[in-house]
């Protein structure tokens, strides 16, 4: 009980500081997808997951496993469906990790009291795992299950006269698939580690065969999921990375998996976390040949992950594999590797300080994101929103060249379709946004009360934390009004900025 009590207070300031982002977090698009999503009947949302056509019109089809819309409709059966109750919803499901990740820290560690307030603190006081909670997708409930296909990956090594843990992975890992597509990742990552780990240690390799045979026939029922994502993502295309680049966003996603764009807001918060990154993990990889079988087997997932999605990365296009959001069932293995630097006897006292070092770095990442939160949401979405008092009396006109659908859908959403939406190119003409595509815009701008003119632009970290005290204009010029009217120019700083020209 009394091993319980820190570890109580870090999971209660996760909650507090969740819940707060999230009251300042800005829907996105993928957001409106999984909100229209889930006002679906079950027949319909199904047919829709499995690329039937799409009965939602304004918002993008989803290429997602439906467990998080199945889990999401229960949740909103009982306290209804919102933007606040979903992202409640997702702090939940995040947090329902939070036992695995204690147990497993106990099985590294079993004499330790530090260890495992030590992982909570590392993983549920990082401000990606804040910001990660309130997302009304799929992530928090995939953190939360990838974190309890740990647990029973660690016991299936240490216990491994216990066949229940071996079900147990099974189970999560089919639950972890069924949640997102990068669950059959961890799933054959896993089932490997544990087939290598068994035969390393000369134990029977059987039990674990069935199981990932059983695991696999389990995951058959994503077939159809999987075959509409791929149509859905046949039209993308990204440039192909050299070897040498792939290996750099390797490194970045890795880095990424513990740290935030918010780390970056400070030269010492940069420092302290990647001092604390390094000494942790150095002395975890340099005791490797003495460390118990526990040990070797949390590194081994995390060198096949990363070798799998680097090529992975070579090898497809559409979407980035590397995204530290579909790679979030790393954190729990990393953490817990770096982690067991604690137990490395020579290097124990400097192992704490790297502990230290990466949790001081979180908590003062957590402040400068409670003290400029709306710059670090998704983009304008509601802001703007505000903005219209009467969505039939409005217009809003987006720069072409601009990311002009980080604000188009969530418009779409928020103002129920009623909002006249168009694209102005560079030679002035007029598209009318509408489901499905765009066409000619018969009317006239001046036709509406309000004339809102709308240039959006990706911001990267480096960008953000160089405007948190004078944002100015983002860095994003103003797009001028059709007939060079005065305007009222405002800015909107986030990961998707936007300047706006109002004329009323």
């Amino acid at each position: 009980m009394i091993r319980a009590v820190p570890s109580s207070f870090i999971m209660v300031a996760f909650a507090g500081l969740a819940l707060a982002f999230a009251l300042s977090q800005a829907i996105w698009v993928d957001e409106t997808t999984q909100l229209s999503g889930l006002t679906l009947s079950f027949a319909d949302q199904l047919g829709w997951l499995i690329g039937n056509s799409n009965p939602i019109p304004g918002v993008p089809p989803d290429r997602m496993p439906p467990l998080s819309y199945w889990l999401g409709a229960l949740w909103a059966q009982c306290f209804g469906l919102s933007e606040l109750s979903m992202r409640i919803f997702g702090i939940f499901a995040i947090a329902c990790g939070a036992p695995a990740i204690f147990l497993a820290a106990r099985e590294i560690s079993p004499k330790s009291r530090l260890l495992p307030a030590l992982a909570l603190a590392i993983v549920y006081l990082a401000p990606g795992t804040i910001v990660q909670a309130g997302e009304i997708r799929a992530y928090p409930l995939f953190f939360s299950l990838s974190a309890w296909a740990c647990l029973a990956y660690i016991r299936a090594i240490s216990r491994s006269d216990e066949p229940v843990w071996l079900i147990g992975l099974g189970l999560f890992c089919v639950l972890a698939a069924y949640t997102h597509f990068f669950g059959v990742v961890m799933a054959g990552v896993l089932w490997l580690s544990l087939l290598l780990v068994r035969f390393a240690q000369k134990e029977p390799v059987f039990p674990v065969i069935v199981g990932c045979g059983i695991a696999i026939a389990l995951c058959s029922g994503l077939v159809p999921f999987i075959l509409a994502s791929v149509r859905l993502s046949a039209g993308g295309s990204s440039a192909d990375p050299s070897l040498v680049e792939a290996i750099r966003e390797g490194a970045r996603m890795a880095a990424r998996l513990w740290m935030h764009g918010v780390h970056w807001s400070s030269p010492l918060l940069t420092a302290l976390a990647l001092l604390g990154m390094a000494i942790l993990l150095v002395i975890a990889v340099v005791s490797l040949r003495r460390g118990s079988p526990l040990t070797a087997g949390l590194f081994l997932p995390l060198v096949l992950a990363m070798g799998l999605l680097n090529v992975l990365n070579l090898v497809i296009g559409g979407f980035n594999v590397l995204s530290p959001s579909y790679n979030i069932w790393l954190v729990p293995f990393l953490s817990l590797f770096a982690l067991s630097a604690l137990t490395v006897q020579w290097g124990r006292g400097l192992a704490l300080f790297g502990a230290m070092c990466l949790t001081g770095a979180h908590l003062g990442a957590d402040v400068q994101l409670m003290r400029h939160s709306s710059f670090y949401t998704h983009g304008p979405g509601d802001w703007l929103a505000s903005e219209i008092t009467d969505a039939e009396s409005t217009i809003v006109v987006h720069d072409s060249s601009g990311n002009w659908g980080h604000v188009y859908f969530p418009l779409y959403y928020l103002t129920g379709g009623r909002l006249t939406q168009t694209l102005r190119d560079d030679s002035g003409a007029h598209q009318l946004i509408r489901p499905g595509g765009t066409a000619p815009f018969a009317g006239s701008v001046q036709d509406f009360d309000t004339q809102i003119y709308v240039r959006t632009r990706s911001l990267d970290s480096n960008e953000l934390s160089a405007r948190l005290i004078d944002p100015g204009d983002c860095g994003i010029e103003w797009m001028a009004p059709d007939d060079r009217r005065e305007a009222e120019v405002r800015s909107y700083c986030a990961f998707e900025g936007a300047t706006i020209a109002i004329v009323r």
